[in-house]
């Protein structure tokens, strides 16, 4: 059985587990989480990553304001891409789908109104959501509650 390793929030692994539930793969998902304020202690990551080979860090992005001045062009052509299509690629779910749910899914966690000029996209949010496996993974709790990022973060 595959393991996914990653920290105990969607991030980065959330369109990986998305893809996985929506194959039928089973897979072991471990989580690391961060320790608590003021430390935040990431102990729990440090103690075992000089077990795996070519883990990068990548920083953080901008700030949200900045962000979301910036990200109108590429949501646009995001939409155009989609146009009258169900999906991304093809006539059915593709691993392409995955990684734009949660792109686009955060997108409106952190900014509600961030795709009201998208409605395409917003539509692809809503069907992604609803193909059945997918929808039983998202309505666990465990799922739901899950954190984007990490505590250290300035958006949760």
């Amino acid at each position: 059985m595959p393991t996914l390793a990653y920290w105990k929030i969607r991030g980065l692994a959330q369109p990986i587990r998305l893809l996985l539930t929506y194959a039928g793969e089973e897979f072991e998902d471990v989580q690391y989480e961060q320790g608590d304020a003021p430390e935040l202690s990431r102990a729990a990551w440090t103690d075992v990553k000089p077990s795996f080979n070519d883990i990068l860090d990548f920083p953080n992005e901008s700030l949200k304001e900045d962000y979301f001045k910036n990200v109108q062009p590429m949501l646009a052509l995001f939409e155009k891409k989609l146009g009258n299509n169900d999906w991304f690629v093809g006539n059915k779910p593709t691993v392409a789908d995955f990684p734009m749910y949660e792109l686009l899914d955060q997108h409106l966690r952190m900014k509600a109104d961030s795709l009201d000029a998208c409605p395409k996209l917003k539509a692809f949010l809503q069907r992604f959501s609803q193909l059945p496996k997918v929808k039983e993974y998202l309505a666990q709790d465990k799922v739901k509650n899950m954190p984007i990022n990490n505590k250290s973060a300035a958006f949760k």
